[in-house]
């Protein structure tokens, strides 16, 4: 059992572009997690749109998530800074990440 979500476009964050895409969360079942599920399922979705367009992909999970940013990292993802969760509103299903720290060499290719 796997789960990985790309948002669609209107829920971009305030720091990315256009044509920017959002991943996450990416969630593997406990019991079928280190078989290399989710860096396959993710890499599948990412290779339909980057033929198609010239998108950047953002990931986003909590740091405390090391499965997850090993994922990432395998995907060719590099570290982009750490953000904060805020409402839009005081509405909670109206969240966004806003980055506190940002390293500039974050951008990277997707391996395909």
């Amino acid at each position: 059992m796997h789960f990985t979500m790309l948002s669609p476009r209107n829920l971009r964050c305030p720091f990315m572009g256009h044509q920017d895409a959002k991943l996450g969360p990416v969630w593997t079942h406990e019991n079928h997690r280190g078989l290399g599920l989710a860096t396959f399922a993710t890499r599948e979705l990412v290779k339909q749109f980057i033929d198609q367009t010239h998108m950047y992909f953002w990931w986003f999970c909590k740091a405390e998530n090391k499965g997850s940013m090993r994922v990432a990292e395998k995907l060719g993802f590099s570290y982009s800074g750490k953000g904060i969760l805020r409402t839009r509103l005081g509405v909670r299903l109206l969240r966004y990440w806003f980055i506190s720290e940002y390293s500039e060499s974050s951008v990277t290719e997707i391996e395909q």
